[in-house]
């Protein structure tokens, strides 16, 4: 086994914010924290103290892989652009560590295919990667898995997720309301929704963004591709008429479930007639419309 020294680290305070907010229902909640990572685990079942430690080193083993893979890549922490890494370096890591490459792969690729460095996707790959070794102790539970904004889901029961936007007049009054009943690409043998929801931000918290977007949210069956297409297009978002165009570039994204994007206090929402529905709750705790929130 792996040991691993555990130097004390700040979480950020926007992650305690939001996390007030949480109606926690059947779900049991704990925290993994890491160095940097700060991870929410949600799961309808109580983790017994064995399986929450194997969980724990599984996302330790993961953090040190990546900094392993970023000391012989050289850039992988820092591009912007797709890395190009030899995959015997991944074999390699991946053998040590005992991680399976799958989500590496995919990550990479999806980084590749949006044309945007691999650290867009990784706190979707954390997120997933976190829920798929809880799915393995806890195979037959609901799984919520929150990681700074990205999250992975793995329900039966309808969710609500809210929508942080301090600053603007939305505030935490968006909800989207998730039906897994409703949804097409939920698994017909297990009856489980698996998807990723990712946030990106130009203007709230600390991770690198060229656009002026409030918040750029994004859904997939992928959750990396739902992490990197949230920076993508978060990085397009210059004003309110390039926030409208690229909500409805999104439509046309086959690998997206919804888009859903607010720019001082314009909210433009995509409707995938998916079971994915977005409602606004005014003061008064009733479903409110607004003319500044669009659907396309």
């Amino acid at each position: 086994m792996i040991e691993f020294k555990q130097k004390k680290v700040i979480p950020s305070p926007i992650n305690c914010i939001y996390r007030k907010e949480i109606n926690s229902g059947n779900f049991h909640y704990t925290v993994i924290h890491y160095l940097f990572t700060d991870i929410l685990l949600g799961c309808t079942s109580e983790l017994s103290n064995e399986n929450l430690f194997e969980i724990e080193y599984q996302v330790k083993k993961l953090y040190e892989f990546f900094k392993a893979l970023n000391t012989l890549s050289g850039n992988f922490f820092r591009s912007l652009k797709p890395v190009r890494i030899k995959k015997g370096i991944i074999w390699k890591l991946c053998k040590k560590f005992r991680i399976n490459p799958k989500l590496i792969w995919k990550l990479l690729f999806y980084s590749k295919k949006a044309g945007i460095g691999p650290m867009a996707g990784i706190a979707g790959l954390y997120a997933q990667y976190t829920g798929y070794i809880t799915g393995k102790y806890y195979p037959d539970s609901e799984i919520i898995i929150e990681n700074g904004g990205d999250c992975y889901l793995k329900i039966k029961n309808p969710a609500n997720i809210l929508i942080h936007s301090p600053g603007t007049k939305y505030g935490n009054k968006l909800v989207l309301s998730i039906d897994p009943a409703a949804f097409p690409r939920k698994n017909k043998k297990t009856g489980f929704l698996e998807m990723g929801i990712s946030s990106s931000s130009g203007t709230l918290g600390h991770s690198m963004n060229f656009g002026f977007s409030d918040i750029f949210c994004t859904g997939s069956c992928a959750p990396i591709n739902a992490d990197i297409k949230a920076t993508l297009y978060s990085n397009r978002i210059k004003n309110l008429q390039s926030l409208k165009n690229t909500v409805i570039q999104c439509s046309s994204d086959k690998k997206l479930l919804f888009a859903l994007g607010i720019y001082q206090n314009n909210c433009v929402f995509t409707d995938f007639d998916n079971g994915i529905k977005l409602t606004w709750i005014n003061n008064e705790n009733k479903e409110g419309t607004d003319e500044n929130y669009g659907t396309y």
